[in-house]
């Protein structure tokens, strides 16, 4: 037996034929009708549509056999191939290509064989539509006619299916293409409308897992402290039931390199495995095989190159290797991790804001934010203690509306002189002036300014302190003084002694004046002071002496 050698076109040749995608399929009347026809048109009991594959030969259709395929080496149509025209073999037992073949010493039997190739439009032969009888025997000029026209029609219904094929798989990628494109647009609007990264990261697996038609997915967010990744989500489809696997996922932290997770962390790339149950690196396969999971991927997120967690998605079917899917969620990926970054800045922010507000709203001076037109636009518990105004009363309101009326023309002035200069005369100084109270009551007060812009925005921010009661202390203060400068003036002889009582350290002139201004005449004056005990004090000391005096 001699086994037919390859063709110079194989690898574009077997390129095409799975371009058919008709291997392994099921029987189909066309060509079924086509072998029959052909059979019976040649006399024979065997008709056969053969497509010669890398290592078989398969049977599209067949009348009078039962095997499906056969090894490629023992194969008549792998020599019909390589010929331009009908091979015919008159007698299989007396052709030293097939004396010793299997299917002529064994079952089938055969003797009579003519196949004629299945060529392509490319101009590359398939296989064969071949006859074959227990005896030897010939064509006549009909047959060997007929059976070229069967075989072109044969040809035209594999390209009928090529061109189904590649409508099918045109729409099937056109669908994907939509899918994807709305699972882009679904988390790009999760996204966008979360408040919260904890919403966010349910509605970001659920979105994925229910677009893709996938069960479960997870998100792994990295514990820079302990070197492990821990889960931070997890959610499942409510159509199965993980128990199991997903408290066993929530308990397991994994290392750089183990497991999935552990993997794309190491690689900062996606993975995909078609069987978890499978997979040496994989610890929890056996749980998993449980519940029935078996295609599972996960996608790295990144924050400028590193990453910072892993999300992964599993599948109750096996799952074959899809680039363009992990390429498209290896995008998503990134923009998750720019969306956490986001959101962990914003938390902060609102963290800080809250402290800030905390320290503001506790504050015993007022505190209160202007725009740049001197419209109020944050006002803390202290400002409506002084001025007597609730928030939302005051907010939204111009600043004239806490000053006297004689200030605001210098105020609007000053507001005009800074948006069209940029200069300022009270920023950054300590000012005393007159605050208006909701009630139309003055008031002084003690105001410091500052500036701040955010963009092309220009704010103010200034602190009102309430000083009546120091200027009170003050106009006390300047009355004593006045009053010190009376008694002084009372005072006739400042030379000599001043009698000072040595208990009560009044002056015993019971004019009322006390000790205090011992220190003030002294440090103005000659004068001396004596102690002894004043009336008042030895009435107070010595009752038995005084009453009987």
């Amino acid at each position: 037996m001699s086994k037919a050698p390859l063709p110079t076109d194989e690898e574009a040749r077997l390129h095409v034929l799975h371009q058919y995608e008709v291997l392994d399929t099921a029987p189909e009347k066309e060509f079924d009708d086509l072998t029959r026809l052909a059979g019976h048109i040649c006399g024979t009991p065997i008709a056969l549509i053969s497509l010669i594959d890398r290592e078989r030969q398969w049977f599209k259709s067949k009348v009078g056999l039962t095997v499906k395929e056969t090894s490629r080496d023992i194969a008549f149509c792998a020599h019909a191939i390589l010929q331009p025209d009908l091979l015919v073999v008159r007698d299989a037992s007396a052709d030293e290509r097939f004396v010793t073949n299997p299917l002529v010493t064994e079952d089938p039997h055969i003797r009579f064989y003519a196949g004629m190739p299945l060529v392509t439009p490319e101009g590359l032969a398939l296989g064969t539509l071949c006859v074959m009888d227990h005896v030897p025997r010939e064509l006549n000029l009909e047959q060997k006619a007929a059976l070229q026209t069967l075989s072109l029609q044969v040809v035209k219904q594999l390209e009928l299916r090529r061109q189904l094929a590649v409508l099918c798989r045109t729409i099937l990628e056109r669908k994907q293409v939509e899918r994807r494109l709305a699972l882009q647009y679904a988390v790009a609007r999760v996204l966008a409308e979360t408040a919260t990264l904890g919403e966010a990261t349910q509605k970001i697996l659920q979105t994925i897992c229910e677009s893709l038609g996938w069960e479960m997915g997870a998100i792994w967010t990295v514990e820079r402290n302990a070197n492990v990744l821990s889960c931070f989500d997890l959610w499942q489809a409510r159509t199965f039931n993980a128990v199991e696997f997903t408290a066993v996922t929530r308990e397991t932290t994994f290392r750089p390199g183990v497991g999935l997770p552990g993997r794309v962390w190491t690689g900062g790339k996606p993975a995909w495995i078609t069987d978890v149950t499978k997979d040496p690196n994989f610890p929890r396969a056996p749980i998993a095989a449980q519940v029935g999971l078996h295609g599972a991927f996960a996608i790295p997120i990144l924050l400028g190159g590193d990453v910072t967690g892993v999300i992964e998605f599993f599948s109750r079917e096996i799952q074959r290797p899809d680039e363009d899917l992990l390429q498209m969620m290896a995008a998503l990926g990134s923009q998750i991790g720019l969306f956490i970054e986001r959101k962990q800045a914003e938390e902060g922010l609102r963290e800080s804001e809250m402290r800030f507000r905390s320290v503001l709203q506790s504050a015993l001076d007022a505190v209160i934010l202007a725009d740049s037109r001197g419209i109020i636009m944050s006002w803390n518990k202290g400002a409506q203690r002084i001025f007597g105004y609730e928030e939302e009363e005051i907010v939204g309101q111009p600043l004239t509306a806490l000053m006297p009326a004689r200030y605001r023309e210098a105020h609007e002035q000053g507001l005009a002189r800074l948006r069209a200069t940029g200069e300022t005369r009270v920023i950054g100084r300590l000012l005393e002036l007159h605050g208006l109270r909701k009630d139309c009551s003055e008031f002084p007060l003690e105001l410091s300014l500052a500036l701040w812009k955010r963009g092309d925005e220009t704010f103010y921010s200034g602190i009102i302190r309430d000083i009546t009661e120091r200027k009170r202390a003050e106009e006390e203060r300047e009355k004593l003084i006045l009053q010190l400068q009376d008694a002084m003036a009372k005072i006739k002889v400042l030379r000599g002694l001043l009698p000072i009582c040595a208990s009560c350290k009044r002056i015993r002139d019971d004019t009322g004046y006390w000790k205090r201004l011992e220190d003030y005449i002294v440090d103005r004056s000659e004068a001396q002071f004596t102690h002894g005990i004043c009336s008042e004090c030895s009435r107070k000391l010595y009752p038995d002496i005084w009453e009987e005096a």
